[in-house]
């Protein structure tokens, strides 16, 4: 392993290994013009072998190598044009230089002698032989060695140098911990010509075929949003709802609420563009492949070259992803469907989220209610959505409220629900081009509401001219979100989180002057929103209970199953929240009479289809029911309407005075109910004023779901209390309240005589004229009810738990005499979970209140010994209005 260099035309060999391997130190020199070769051998460097030599054509340089005593760093040179025999020399060397090494490789470029790698001595660095990747170099000017900062990992097998541009390009053999990779690498040293500090940069390396992950990674995640976007748009949804941000597209009312048709379209979409995405790739990687089999044709180099974990990540890891995010996906979808979105469905009149999704689907906009104030103090009109949607108010916010902050209202109600509605307002139309050219019904809104306002209980106003696009309609846009509202209007005010407004007056004769209003006018072949003369308004006159859309949002509002009180003083509100909800079959008669007007006679059905939806979805969700001053009319529809009701768990009907009249054409008295103190709203509704209360108890039996029944300031009496204290005998109700009426002692008697065999656990009578006989009557059937249950509890018990059998004899005695030592005893071995876990036995009533029902220390005296969780109220005397409980003897 000698070394050659040519320089002044000449062939140098120096040095190398003879047979045996024995290191020589000779010189000769090949004279390329003659061809004769020469020993031109001197005093030099010793023996050696595996060492290098550089040349300037002048001078020619040896270093390192393996000599006869082990590695070799030292530098020697000779003038290579003297034809004499060349003298060696040995370089000054001023500063430390490279290691001991052999094998290494060396270049001559810019006055410096580059040197690189090489193996190292054994010994120096562990066990064995040790590759070297550090790079060095001579200035043959300044004499002193330097090193490179940055360098390739070792290579081996005599690593190739090239030089030439100002850089030096390095290629061989890749070592790593001993072991040889063998990779073909090309490195690039840069050597700027003032400064030493070269940079080492990769250049090229043996091709190996990857696989396209990140094409297939960003194509199979753009896809699959894609995917979802484009299923969002083919369902019907709309591209402006993903504004909304982030908390609309992970709530039930967002991209979320997946229905079927959404999951197919976005799971086949997702699918079919992923398969795409991987034809692509693999055609692109097979055209690699195909130009790697056509340069070596062999297919051991071709598998050779595939970048196996490239492949691996592309076409096994990126497909099962794909794969388990789809099953993710929809199995997150039918969870999330039956956790959320389908309660959502069945209570969406009881969600305020329900509400949200409605506006925020239909694109309804709410008024704020600053807007509609300044409005009134600057003395100008309603304008229309597509006007009041650019408008702002005074400080600065937009006139109508924006979706996201519909949203965030619904969840914040949702959440800690307060006592904040949104105001649908319910009104006639004044004129055909604008409801209130007057301003009526603006300053009617701002003085009904300013008072709720400033408490935190209006959130916004719905008003129709304001809140929805008005004609002309300019965009399938504006048409769509128009046609979604009507078709379901009755969400506004059917929904428990709206509260309806209704504004029954017109606007007097004294305050309609002539003026000029801002409104959508064709005239002439001009159509614009200009303002015109009060005069040349179409007006409509037609009273607002003679009005199919006023009966239709008075019918929907009634349906609400509970009202602020707050906002139920309102003016007008009577008009809704003292009528019970009509089934559709009377909705259809109600809307058919004639002196029902209708802009458009078509509407008809679009109401009825609306009452329908509205009443189905609201007797499916509700659970309990508040009604105040029905009349008699009312009350009949509401026995007919009830059995609709699925879940109805709770019914109070307040202040609708019934009592009994005789009917002297029947051959017996009639128990019938009629309507006192309370007017008759002056409607369009025709029934008979008379219902039999007998009928009404039964219809109410009828729902077996029913078990709170609250029927204070009803003028009830003794003959209404009958019928009541039959229906005990047959239904489920654990609560009764029929306090402050007028019921007597005969009235508590009848609930007496029925009480063993009632599913009651609490009684309210208070407020009464039951006085002592009724409460006498009362509290013995209630002391012989518990003895009695009490009696079966405590025999199970010794029998469950002592395991013995025995007769009671001191209970043989009549269950109807008080036994008070007895029942002590009784009371005090039984517990509450004893009682009610016995054997289908009824439990007695476990409260009572006989409270201000003129009963005196008589009748207070009668309270017999009860266990220490039953309660029973009584009053001191007639005219005190607390409640004492008495104490266990």
């Amino acid at each position: 392993m000698h070394v050659a260099v040519v320089a002044s035309g000449c062939i140098w060999i120096h040095a190398g290994s003879g047979p045996l391997r024995r290191k020589r130190q000779d010189l000769w020199r090949f004279r390329i013009a003659d061809g004769n070769w020469t020993d031109v051998s001197s005093d030099g460097p010793g023996p050696r072998e595996s060492h290098v030599a550089v040349t300037n054509n002048s001078h020619v340089w040896v270093h390192g190598g393996h000599g006869l005593l082990g590695l070799l760093d030292d530098l020697w040179f000779f003038r290579a044009e003297s034809f004499e025999t060349p003298a060696w020399s040995q370089e000054e060397n001023r500063s430390a230089g490279p290691s001991a090494r052999e094998m290494h490789d060396a270049v001559l470029m810019d006055a410096k002698i580059w040197v690189h790698g090489g193996r190292q001595a054994p010994g120096d660095r562990g066990e064995g032989r040790h590759w070297l990747s550090d790079v060095w170099y001579f200035d043959l000017l300044t004499k002193k060695w330097g090193e490179v900062e940055r360098t390739p990992e070792p290579r081996i097998a005599y690593p190739t140098s090239m030089s030439g541009s100002g850089k030096l390009w390095l290629q061989g053999l890749r070592a790593r911990e001993g072991d040889v990779t063998e990779v073909l690498v090309l490195w690039e040293c840069k050597m700027p010509a003032c400064t030493c500090e070269e940079t080492w940069t990769a250049e090229t390396e043996p091709e190996s075929i990857h696989a396209d992950f990140l094409f297939v990674a960003v194509w199979t995640l753009c896809s699959l949003c894609c995917s979802v976007i484009g299923a969002w748009l083919l369902a019907s949804g709309e591209l402006r709802l993903l504004k909304l941000g982030l908390r609309w597209l992970v709530s039930p009312i967002g991209i979320c609420r997946c229905d079927t048709k959404f999951m197919l379209i976005s799971v086949m979409c997702a699918l079919m563009s992923t398969v795409v995405g991987f034809a692509i790739s693999l055609l692109l990687f097979s055209k690699k492949l195909l130009n790697i089999y056509n340069d070596y044709q062999d297919f051991k180099h071709l598998r050779d070259s595939v970048h196996e974990t490239s492949v691996f990540a592309s076409y096994f890891a990126v497909p099962s992803g794909v794969v388990g995010l789809v099953v993710c996906f929809v199995v997150a979808q039918r969870v999330y469907n039956r956790k959320v979105v389908q309660p959502l469905s069945r209570n969406g009149l009881l969600d305020p989220r329900g509400l949200a999704k409605y506006l925020v689907d239909a694109d309804i906009r709410l008024v704020r209610f600053e807007y509609l104030k300044e409005l009134k103090e600057a003395e100008e009109g309603l304008p229309r959505r597509q006007e009041a949607q650019r408008r702002r108010t005074a400080s600065g916010k937009k006139a109508l409220v924006s979706h996201k902050e519909v949203l965030d209202w619904a969840c914040e109600m949702h959440r800690r629900p307060l006592k904040q509605r949104v105001i649908a307002v319910s009104h006639g139309w004044e004129a055909q081009q604008h409801p209130d050219p007057w301003n009526f019904q603006l300053n009617f809104i701002v003085d009904s509401l300013e008072d709720a306002w400033s408490k935190g209980l209006v959130f916004a106003v719905f008003f129709d001219y304001v809140s929805v696009h008005q004609f002309r309609r300019t965009t399938p846009h504006q048409q769509k979100s128009f046609q979604r509202t009507m078709k379901s209007m009755h969400i506004l005010y059917a929904h428990d989180w709206a509260h309806t407004l209704v504004i029954q007056e017109m606007t007097p004769d004294q305050l309609k002057v002539d003026k000029e209003v801002l409104a959508y006018f064709e005239t002439g072949g001009l159509a614009s929103v200009r303002e015109q003369p009060i005069a040349e308004l179409k007006l409509n006159s037609t009273p607002y209970l003679k009005r199919g859309w006023c009966l239709a949002e008075l019918q929907w509002s009634s349906l609400k199953g509970s009202v602020l009180v707050e906002l139920a003083q309102l003016q007008g509100q009577h008009l809704w929240n003292q009528r019970a909800p009509l089934p559709p079959d009377f909705f259809r008669k109600l809307l058919s009479k004639r002196d029902v007007k209708f802009t458009h006679r078509s509407d008809i059905e679009v109401l009825i289809k609306a009452q329908q939806h509205a009443f189905a979805a609201k007797a499916s969700q509700s659970t309990s029911l508040h009604f105040a001053n029905l009349t008699v009319l009312e009350l009949d529809i509401l026995a007919d309407a009830l059995h609709h009701y699925s879940n109805i768990a709770e019914i109070h009907i307040v202040e609708s005075a019934i009592h009994i009249r005789q009917s002297k054409a029947e051959s017996g008295p009639t128990i019938r109910l009629s309507l006192r103190d309370t007017a008759i709203l002056d409607g369009p509704r025709a029934f008979p004023d008379s219902l039999t209360f007998d009928s009404f108890v039964k219809r109410l039996n009828f729902n077996s779901s029913l078990r709170k029944v609250s029927l204070p300031n009803c003028k009830i009496g003794d003959g209404e209390t009958h019928f009541i204290a039959l229906a005990l005998r047959s239904n489920r109700w654990t609560y009764l309240d029929l306090q402050n009426n007028i019921i007597g002692p005969a009235g508590a008697t009848e609930i007496a005589a029925h009480m063993d065999f009632s599913s009651l656990e609490e009684l309210i009578l208070a407020g009464n004229r039951i006085e002592d006989e009724g409460a006498i009557c009362l509290l013995k059937a209630w002391a012989l009810s518990w003895k009695r249950v009490f009696f079966h509890a405590w025999r199970t018990k010794i029998h469950e738990h002592l395991h013995r059998t025995t007769t009671v004899s001191v209970l043989g005695q009549t269950l109807g005499q008080t036994v008070e030592a007895t029942a002590a005893s009784l009371y005090a071995f039984v517990d509450a979970e004893a009682v009610v876990n016995y054997n289908n036995e009824k439990v007695p009533i476990l409260k009572m209140d006989l409270s201000d029902n003129a009963i005196s220390d008589r009748g207070r005296s009668m309270a017999f010994i009860r266990p220490s969780w039953a309660e029973v109220k009584l009053g001191r005397h007639h005219y005190e209005h607390h409640y004492a409980a008495i104490q266990a003897i």
